[in-house]
């Protein structure tokens, strides 16, 4: 017999409306890029046209996809999803203008249901989510609730309940200053504490020297402290000398984290790689941007400015700054890193 998640897909890729538990409430979705469903779920929900949809995705990492962050926007999501919180973002273009009314925010929330989230995974796309009600009457806790109400109104409905808990905290990241659009769970006390400032080294040679500027602007934009250790100018100089310069500013407690930029990102990362205590990456996509924080608690990160776009690049920096080591296994495997250092 077809699973749970196999009559889910076929009724959504039929641009139907199916019902499934959230932590909170009954929910309703749809493929978040089909008109044609999204138009019947209006009609279902009877729905006000400028009242958009939650975008609901299976984990933080896709959230990039979708919506533009910021290294605070990232620090905050970090610490809270998944979780009992949604976020308003800039939207991408991926994000049909439908779905934002033409505003260009979108809402995102990452459920903290790990079936719903397995769910999710499965169909490979995002879902747009109200609650399961009609509009202005009281969301459904149950399935058989919602069957009740909607009948075969419906494609499909996830034979599971929800657990009740309270709304979310909703909270727009869209500009300068967090706002509370709706109190919940999470308080704004408890986002702002989320939100690190750090002392940041960077360095470059004379093949990195635009990047680095670049990045050097970028964090102070988000009100980090940089400790730029040079070169500042196209001569001709030596990548070891600007890489062991920033592994010493790490290695030392004086910066939290490191930044260095060559024409490859390999000489001055070998550089680095030579002060004791420094554990330097080359970040060639955003995934290893993020692992070597998760896995490798690395402190410095390194970038080669003839192979890489510099918006790649100030996203890597952000993904890599706000990520938080994971401990565990790989505490286990760091600590054998620092025990050859002591040979």
């Amino acid at each position: 017999m077809p699973s749970e998640f196999e009559l889910a897909k076929k009724a959504l890729e039929k641009s139907k409306v199916i019902a499934f538990p959230t932590e909170t409430v009954m929910g309703l979705g749809v493929y978040f890029d089909d008109e044609k469903a999204y138009n019947l779920l209006n009609d279902i929900k009877r729905r006000p046209e400028d009242k958009p949809y939650t975008l609901m995705v299976s984990n933080k990492e896709e959230i990039d996809k979708y919506a533009y962050l910021t290294l605070r926007d990232r620090q905050i999501i970090n610490v809270f999803m998944p979780g009992p919180i949604t976020v308003l973002l800039r939207a991408k273009s991926s994000v049909p203008s439908y779905v934002t009314h033409n505003t260009g925010i979108i809402g995102i929330r990452v459920p903290n249901m790990k079936n719903i989230r397995d769910l999710l995974e499965y169909l490979e796309k995002p879902l747009l989510v109200p609650s399961a009600n009609r509009s202005g009457e009281k969301p459904f806790i149950s399935y058989q609730e919602v069957e009740k109400e909607f009948g075969n109104e419906l494609g499909y409905i996830y034979k599971e309940n929800a657990l009740g808990a309270k709304p979310s905290t909703i909270i727009d990241l869209t500009n300068d200053d967090v706002k509370i659009i709706r109190e919940g769970p999470i308080s704004l006390e408890d986002i702002k504490r989320s939100v690190r400032i750090m002392k940041i080294a960077v360095g470059c040679d004379h093949g990195g020297l635009e990047y680095k500027n670049a990045i050097k602007e970028h964090l102070e934009k988000s009100g980090h402290q940089v400790v730029d250790v040079g070169t500042f100018n196209h001569d001709s100089c030596h990548y070891p000398t600007f890489g062991i310069a920033v592994g010493e500013k790490v290695a030392s407690k004086e910066c939290d984290f490191g930044v260095l930029v060559c024409t490859s990102g390999e000489g001055i990362a070998i550089a680095a790689n030579k002060v004791k205590g420094v554990r330097c990456g080359i970040a060639y996509n955003d995934d290893v941007a993020r692992l070597m924080r998760e896995h490798n608690n690395a402190n410095v990160i390194s970038f080669g400015q003839k192979f890489m776009k510099l918006e790649d690049v100030l996203r890597r920096v952000d993904i890599f700054l706000s990520t938080e080591f994971a401990g565990g296994r790989h505490a286990t495997r760091v600590d054998i890193i620092s025990a050859q250092e002591e040979k």
